[in-house]
């Protein structure tokens, strides 16, 4: 399956071979002509691409599993634009009710989610959704990101991808999206009622270390940061997750260290201006977390010269003019370990046909 959109001279240059020597690999012409073809398929695990005059190229070859994707109702890709938004608009075009999308980035660690807007032209049923998986089809991994349709709200964007690669699945819907590389300061900053979805980057591509360290801060208002532990997964000594939450002046009012666990939706919280998330796992670690930001109107203040009364129970005691009081404010949970246990995914090995799907850079 080949698709093309502006035309790219360089790729006549280009001589294609089905196998991984073209030595030995039958010689299938040159890429231009792929384009020409509907449904090409290879019966190799591989193509073989030679290009002997070295012209740059602006497109990507991009390969699935043919045996993944064929049943798919509709399935496309897209290259994720390197210095401005990518918009674009998911949905069926043969009014069906599933359409599958990869979106790519060429030398990225991620992209973001950053804004997306459910079309109700097209989206009329409760029941629709988008869901996204890393990776491509072939891969079949697990969706870890749901939005639906009844319950989708602007305040948990916008939501980072920690992946080059990943493939969006929508519904009964039609979406309206844009993505973007750029790290604005927006994903780390806080806001009242905001809420984050964390991902160990391996979820979204099984290669990629299980590590992060984010901080989430405001430097001038006070959060109670209501965070939940959806999934955990600690295997192996030395696997670590920090969930720390405290003030610019020092003072912490949440720390937890998980080391060597599992446990499923785990609430916990703090009060603080900046949550900080840090996990050191290994490559069976896995990790999902969300946390909403409720902004705390503390509206306390003490005065030096103030005389404090304070009740106990069977006595009261009036505090002297140098008497220092101070109150702070904790917010505390029960935290459990549990049994349960998650399935550790991985990229199956490549079959033996193959589907090559061009798509230029623009």
């Amino acid at each position: 399956m080949l698709e093309t959109g502006f035309y790219d001279h360089s790729i006549y240059e280009v001589f294609v071979f089905d196998g991984d020597n073209f030595m030995e690999g039958e010689y299938i012409g040159r890429l231009s002509r792929l384009l020409k073809l509907i449904n090409f398929r290879s019966d190799s695990s591989s193509f073989t691409f030679l290009n002997l005059y070295r012209t740059p190229s602006t497109s990507y070859v991009f390969g699935n599993d043919w045996s993944k994707v064929k049943d798919l109702a509709q399935y496309n890709t897209w290259v994720i634009d390197p210095i401005k938004e990518t918009k674009g608009y998911l949905y069926n075009m043969e009014n069906k009710d599933d359409a599958y999308y990869t979106f790519f980035c060429d030398e990225c660690t991620s992209f973001y989610i950053e804004s997306l807007l459910f079309d109700p032209s097209i989206s009329n049923d409760s029941l629709g959704y988008l869901e996204v998986s890393g990776m491509s089809p072939t891969q079949r991994l697990p969706p870890i990101l749901n939005y639906t349709i009844s319950q989708f709200t602007n305040s948990s964007l916008p939501q980072l991808i920690s992946s080059s690669i990943a493939t969006f699945h929508t519904h009964k819907c039609g979406i309206v999206l844009k993505l973007r590389l750029d790290e604005k300061s927006d994903w780390f900053s806080t806001a009242s009622d905001k809420k984050r979805t964390v991902f160990s980057p391996n979820l979204w591509n099984p290669d990629a270390e299980p590590n992060f360290d984010y901080t989430f801060s405001d430097p001038f208002k006070v959060y109670n940061f209501s965070i939940n532990l959806e999934s955990v997964r600690l295997v192996n000594d030395g696997d670590v997750l920090d969930v720390e939450v405290g003030s610019v002046d020092g003072l912490t009012t949440l720390y937890r260290k998980y080391t060597k666990t599992s446990m499923s939706n785990v609430p916990i919280a703090g009060v603080g201006r900046y949550l900080n998330l840090k996990l050191a796992g290994s490559k069976s670690s896995e990790v999902i977390l969300n946390f909403e930001m409720i902004d705390q109107d503390i509206g306390q203040s003490t005065k030096r010269d103030e005389k404090i009364t304070s009740v106990i129970p069977g006595s009261v005691t009036t505090p002297s003019e140098n008497t220092h009081v101070s109150a702070t404010t904790t917010a505390t949970a029960q935290v459990t370990s549990t049994s349960t246990s998650t399935q550790n995914i991985t990229a199956p090995k490549s079959t033996s046909s193959t589907v090559i799907i061009f798509k230029p850079f623009f």
